[in-house]
């Protein structure tokens, strides 16, 4: 199932507000949301978290601006803002993260929907119907993007076996993904900038230039161009190969710092995914209230996965033990893991790990007990034997979250 969705839920707890009598609270997905007191338990919604933004059409037919006259009937209003984010916010001492809504609200796109569609099941995630977008993730717009000291290439290499990190999922949405008899790992979440540093094949002929590539077809007959490439180190943010020649968010001299570091302690096909954290070349936070006691104008990188690749971009995950151990060895930060469960697939051993996300997300950093905790990552091994990774954020995590878009402080992950 893909992030930046919403979800079909059928709430069936909850509870009475402690300080609204015309308010309870819904809970639902590890968090809970702020629902008028009347909701019957069991009744089916759609579930928007508060990493996404509805779309203009949504808000204006449902009535859901706060601003009247940008609504069908400008005689109602909402509590939606111009830009239609959903947030995790405070009400009346609670905390309500995302936005629950009837399926009926579907109905400006299409007249069928109403309270039981039968198009729309249980878990289903979505974020259009019949083609048309209601939802997608909010991004802090950003004005500048240029850096000013960037160290300069010619151009970013090209690498089957240079790959990016999967997607992770939200925990409570997929941990039916869990395989019954399964190990699973709870390690710390850490709020950081994703890099990536592998020996690979680099392709020699792409970073050759458009008049190399014309002068070399003309003198060669147009021939069918050579395979050519050889292994060397090649490095980037989470999705981006890094080609500095252009500018980006932010410096990347920390990548290259790091890349350094590591140079001639691979072997050939391995890669690394970490997180940095701390402060950035320029002196700023990396992340806005998140340096983990590092010292201003220092960095750290811890180290969270290692796989093997093949000329076809295949991976095969190395151990999280293995791990560990790799990143005293290259002087990277190494993963803690907080909890091992042994998964069984019975509704109690799921309820048992529901709980251990949660009580592992929850208060200050292990990393530095001044810097909240983000939340943890559930690492598992797939019935096909890869590693899958599935994330949990803590509620107070995602109302500062929150706080920081209404500010406009970007998240640099958003931008890398």
């Amino acid at each position: 199932m893909a992030n930046n969705t919403a979800i079909v839920v059928q709430v069936n707890k909850i509870d009475p507000h402690p300080n609204a009598d015309n308010l309870a609270i819904a809970k639902l997905l590890g968090t809970q949301v702020i629902v008028a007191k009347d909701t019957v338990p069991g009744t089916i919604f759609v579930y928007v978290d508060s990493n996404m933004k509805l779309s203009e059409d949504f808000l204006k037919y449902n009535n859901l601006y706060k601003h009247s006259e940008k609504n069908f009937d400008i005689t109602k209003s909402g509590f939606f803002e111009d830009n239609g984010r959903v947030k995790c916010i405070k009400l009346r001492g609670e905390i309500s993260d995302g936005f629950l809504f009837p399926l009926k609200f579907f109905s400006y796109i299409d007249r069928s929907f109403g309270y039981d569609s039968a198009e729309l099941s249980l878990g289903m995630e979505l974020n259009s119907i019949d083609g048309v977008k209601f939802c997608e993730k909010y991004i802090v717009p950003v004005r500048n993007t240029g850096g000013s000291n960037v160290k300069k290439v010619r151009s970013a290499p090209t690498s089957k076996m240079f790959v990016e990190h999967i997607d992770t999922d939200q925990f409570y949405k997929n941990i039916h993904k869990i395989p019954s008899g399964t190990l699973c790992y709870i390690v710390e979440k850490v709020h950081g900038t994703s890099g990536r540093i592998a020996l690979a094949l680099i392709e020699e002929w792409e970073k050759q230039s458009f008049m190399y590539k014309l002068l070399y077809k003309l003198a060669n007959g147009f021939r069918k161009i050579p395979h050519v490439s050889r292994y060397g180190y090649i490095t980037g943010s989470r999705r981006v190969v890094l080609d500095t020649s252009k500018e980006g968010y932010h410096d990347n001299r920390m990548r290259y710092e790091l890349l350094d570091r590591v140079r001639g302690l691979l072997p050939k096909g391995m890669q690394l995914y970490f997180e940095i954290y701390g402060y950035d070349v320029t002196g700023a936070e990396i992340q806005k209230g998140f340096s983990y006691g590092c010292n201003p104008g220092t960095y750290k990188a811890r180290l969270y996965r290692m796989t093997m690749n093949n000329e076809d971009g295949y991976c095969v995950d190395m151990p999280l033990e293995y791990v560990i151990n790799f990143a005293a060895q290259i002087n990277f930060e190494a993963p803690e893991i907080l909890c091992k469960y042994f998964y069984s697939g019975t509704d109690e051993s799921k309820k048992n790990l529901e709980e251990l996300v949660f009580e592992y997300s929850q208060g200050q950093s292990t990393l530095d007990p001044e810097t909240l905790k983000e939340g943890v990552i559930v690492q598992y091994l797939d019935e096909c034997g890869r590693m899958q990774f599935l994330k949990y954020k803590q509620d107070a995590f995602r109302l500062l979250e929150s706080g920081n878009k209404d500010k406009g402080i970007v998240d640099i992950e958003d931008m890398s």
